[in-house]
């Protein structure tokens, strides 16, 4: 029976409500992670021990215990045979990119002595060829007796967001004939938290159903009354409305002046045409010629 971990995880220093407000929810990677299914569907196992008590299984190995929390199921080991050797429990999991906690019970049930025995967790490259890090490392105490029941551990995985991985359960037995042991694993979760989609950027406002731009006078422009206009003053115009419009035949396009935006002002002393430039004013194509200092 799983258990429900409830984590919470800061992704990128930001709260696990996205842009948009809305929750992100962790995914879980691992498959088959309580054993519930019965077997070991989802993992690979492997034993390069010359002769053991029991291969990993589920719930058929003689030093079983109880699952965690009270679950049907738990995958075990149990040996006291030919070594050097390990038992290896793997999984290839996706992790995308944001935050990623793995976490795990176990319950390590020993009798030894000689050299040390350890247990690891692994995080292996996509192939299982090379160790990227040991996440979880512990040395498994000697004589006398030793069980720990069920401990929970978790840890961080977050470094190998965007990557294809082998998360490997590892116990190394380093000598022949030592002692008793055995190793029970259950209510394995590997929770992702998906880094959050940016919001889609605001669309641009709608085209103005009467384009308008800056233009300058020249003479010979009248108004729609036929009254002159002195040559130079700032006129706004439809767009074409300059070459279509009799009233306003010859205006030409005002220019772009730095501090103080469109104007048929000449630039002040000293500021020197730059290139071109629009402003919010505008929402046709036309562009100004743009003077700086």
């Amino acid at each position: 029976m799983r258990r429900l971990l409830c984590i919470l995880t800061i992704a990128f220093g930001a709260s696990l409500f996205g842009a948009a407000g809305a929750f992100a929810t962790p995914i879980e990677l691992i498959t088959n992670g309580d054993f519930e299914a019965g077997n070991l569907s989802g993992w690979t196992a492997s034993q390069t021990l010359s002769s053991t008590s029991c291969d990993w299984q589920v719930n058929n190995c003689a030093f079983d215990s109880p699952a965690a929390d009270g679950g049907s199921y738990d995958a075990s080991n149990a040996f006291d045979g030919g070594g050097p050797g390990a038992y290896s429990l793997t999984q290839t999991v996706t992790i995308p990119a944001g935050t990623a906690t793995l976490s795990w019970e176990d319950n390590i049930f020993t009798d030894y002595f000689g050299t040390n025995r350890t247990v690891e967790v692994r995080i292996l490259n996509a192939s299982g060829t090379s160790t990227l890090a040991t996440a979880y490392s512990f040395t498994v105490p000697q004589r006398p007796f030793y069980f720990t029941g069920w401990v929970q551990h978790s840890v961080d995985v977050s470094a190998f967001a965007g990557q294809t991985v082998q998360i490997d359960f590892l116990q190394t037995v380093p000598q022949s004939y030592t002692g008793p042991g055995g190793f029970g694993l259950d209510n394995v979760q590997l929770l992702a938290t998906p880094a959050p989609t940016p919001p889609a950027p605001p669309a641009p406002p709608a085209p103005s159903d009467s384009p308008r731009a800056g233009y300058c006078a020249v003479a010979g422009n009248t108004w729609a009354d036929g009254t002159p206009i002195m040559p130079g003053t700032f006129v706004n115009l439809g767009d074409g409305q300059a070459s279509s419009d009799p009233h306003f035949v010859g205006a030409t396009p005002a220019i772009f002046v730095s501090g103080k935006g469109i104007t048929c002002d000449p630039p002040p002393k000293g500021f020197t045409h730059q290139g071109w430039a629009t402003s919010a004013m505008q929402v046709d194509d036309d562009l100004y010629p743009y003077y700086a200092p």
